[in-house]
């Protein structure tokens, strides 16, 4: 099961990366759907959000049942700086961190896979499932970021 959702991520994260990539400087500043964000902020937001998801992974890894600390993605946009980054330093960000998971994954055992950590909201969920949130999350803004190519 592991392994499904590990290939289901990494694909998501590679079709995500690969649509980022067709993307021009204009393209940044287009929205798929009034009120939704630019793709440009869809990429930092992703890179972002990438951080976060490695920081409840490395924890679960190292240690005993560690409390996962939530974010609220819509703080980010501003707090973050999103108008003021440059989208293409993001998307170069996330592909390194792909690659790192990718290796970080390849290398721990089954039994780390069902290792835990304790979400406020979700409550005891294993490796697996917060990689599973993340392939979920990263496929929903790949489509996102389609449907703003195809706009």
């Amino acid at each position: 099961m592991s392994k499904e959702v590990l290939a289901t991520f990494l694909k998501n994260s590679q079709d995500f990366i690969e649509l980022a990539q067709k993307m021009s400087a204009a393209d940044y500043g287009k929205s798929a759907n009034p009120g939704e964000w630019p793709a440009g902020y869809v990429i930092h937001h992703m890179a972002d959000a990438d951080s976060q998801f490695a920081v409840r992974y490395l924890n679960i890894l190292t240690v005993d049942q560690p409390g996962l600390v939530p974010f609220d993605e819509e703080l980010y946009e501003h707090g973050a700086k999103y108008a003021q980054r440059n989208p293409a330093v993001s998307l170069a960000k996330l592909i390194a961190a792909t690659d790192y998971l990718r290796d970080l994954f390849g290398s721990i055992s089954d039994e780390d896979w069902n290792r835990t950590g304790n979400h406020p909201e979700a409550g005891i969920v294993t490796l697996t499932d917060i990689l599973h949130t993340a392939a979920g999350h990263i496929g929903e803004h790949a489509n996102q970021v389609k449907g703003i190519l195809n706009a």
